[in-house]
């Protein structure tokens, strides 16, 4: 107790002290909380869960290109001081921002009364190479507290066998080709995902093709059905 009075916790933007969060770690300062952009409540698409601007419970580019999953949600668009904190965490590795974006994830899937009660998180995986290149696979890093967050587990069995590049700098047509064949689900892990709910993470949700790559090879390896979560969309 008297470390917590003499050394409160800080903003993991600003530096300056502020309240603890619930589950014990650090968050932002009302200041930085209010600077992050932020989709409008009730108008967020229900299958990537960025803004929506149509009459449809579903944004354009939702409804046009078929998403392999339930519903889906995001923490924020990203731009702004969003899109600055998630490559600070992501190419910095200023992993203090985990749990904050896990905390605001959880909001916004219990926000989005979703039509799935997940039985486990399962994050994005990154190939070895990219993995040990980066020092850390930032999703999974986030699924852990979102899964913990939940009340789930958080578990690992999709693998990346091949490197498929930098899916940031392809067009909607090339990310699909560049993910084909990518994920797989090995034979041992079958048995972890077989019938079961899953929630799929990753970081960022740009066209989708990496979560719907994921997403169909977890049906096709017996999930019973998939949303998916992410922090941004961009």
């Amino acid at each position: 107790m008297a470390d917590r009075l003499v050394a409160p916790p800080l903003c993991l933007v600003c530096g300056n002290a502020m309240a603890e969060a619930p589950d014990g770690t650090a968050g932002l300062c009302r200041s930085c909380e209010n600077a992050l952009p932020c989709i409008p409540e009730g108008r967020r698409c229900q299958l990537c869960g960025g803004e929506n601007d149509t009459a449809l419970s579903v944004c354009h580019e939702c409804a046009t290109t078929p998403r392999p999953w339930l519903c889906g949600v995001t923490a924020f668009p990203y731009h702004g001081q969003a899109g600055a904190l998630i490559r600070e965490y992501k190419y910095h590795r200023v992993t203090p921002y985990a749990p904050y974006f896990a905390r605001k994830i959880a909001q916004a899937w219990q926000d989005s009364q979703p039509l799935l009660h997940p039985e486990c998180v399962v994050p994005i995986p990154l190939h070895w190479l990219r993995r040990l290149s980066r020092g850390f696979n930032q999703a999974e890093l986030v699924a852990r507290h979102l899964a913990a967050l939940l009340g789930v587990s958080s578990i690992t069995p999709l693998r990346r066998r091949r490197a498929t590049g930098h899916q940031a700098r392809l067009d909607a047509d090339s990310r699909i080709r560049n993910l084909r064949r990518a994920f797989v689900v090995p034979p041992h892990e079958v048995s972890r995902i077989a019938g079961r709910s899953i929630l799929l993470l990753d970081d960022v949700f740009t066209t989708g093709a990496t979560l719907t790559a994921a997403t169909e090879i977890l049906l096709a390896a017996g999930a019973a059905e998939v949303a998916v979560a992410t922090i941004a969309r961009a």
